[in-house]
């Protein structure tokens, strides 16, 4: 229940009890430095300096081995090319470490979020655009002008969801109506639920029925 932030020459060798299991990721200060930038809006803070060692009983910090577990689980898949949910859960892990690990210094500095509602409409505009597409959270605030963390809390504050559930609940809602048209009546369920980008298909099923009530082969099931 503890994670450690360790420089990579001292996992060279590591000695534990039987009883310990791991699960470890690797990435680049670059990447990193990357994702505070999109944060920030474009503002050079600089990394922030991490604790080395973090609970991992805290909400964010479980957020973030969840999110390193979804990662672990679909990074030798074969269809990992067409799962548009990889790379915003690869970025999603730069950004939890980076707002949830815990910090040296207690001043790192905020970022304001009282943008306008013209930038979440934009943002809207450009996922609407591109739910077909593999985007990141940097991308949408890029096209809105803004930074990730502005981003998210506009979407939290107005809309009451991140923008990663909006993502996945357009990209279900487009999925729902596949699978209600005639037009479509010549794609499987399996095909529709790739178009949309879910490649794991009890993740777009579990996904699918908390949001519509029943399963998509019950949906399916009504067109005839």
């Amino acid at each position: 229940m503890i994670a450690v932030l360790a420089d990579f020459e001292s996992l060279r060798e590591v000695q534990a009890l039987g009883t310990v299991s791991t699960l470890s990721a690797t990435i680049a200060a670059a990447t990193l430095a990357s994702a505070q930038k999109a944060l920030s809006g474009g503002e050079h803070l600089g990394l922030p300096t991490l604790e080395r060692v973090a609970d991992m009983t805290m909400p964010g910090m479980w957020g973030l081995f969840c999110t390193v577990r979804l990662i672990h689980s679909r990074i030798g898949d074969p269809d990992k090319q067409s799962d548009l949910m990889f790379p915003l859960l690869q970025e999603m892990m730069g950004y939890q470490i980076l707002s949830a690990w815990p910090k040296c210094s207690r001043s790192t500095p905020t970022i304001p979020v009282d943008f306008a509602s013209q930038q979440l409409r934009r943002a809207i505009d450009y996922i609407e655009g591109h739910l077909f597409r593999p985007m990141t959270l940097a991308d949408v605030a890029a096209a809105a002008n803004t930074g990730v963390r502005s981003l998210q809390s506009k979407f939290k504050s107005e809309l009451g969801v991140t923008p990663l559930q909006y993502i996945i609940s357009r990209r279900l809602a487009r999925a729902h109506e596949d699978l209600l048209s005639r037009k479509e009546i010549s794609l499987s369920i399996n095909e529709i639920a790739r178009k949309w980008g879910f490649v794991h298909m009890s993740d777009f099923g579990k996904r699918y029925r908390k949001q519509y009530g029943c399963t998509p082969s019950e949906t399916r099931r009504a067109v005839h």
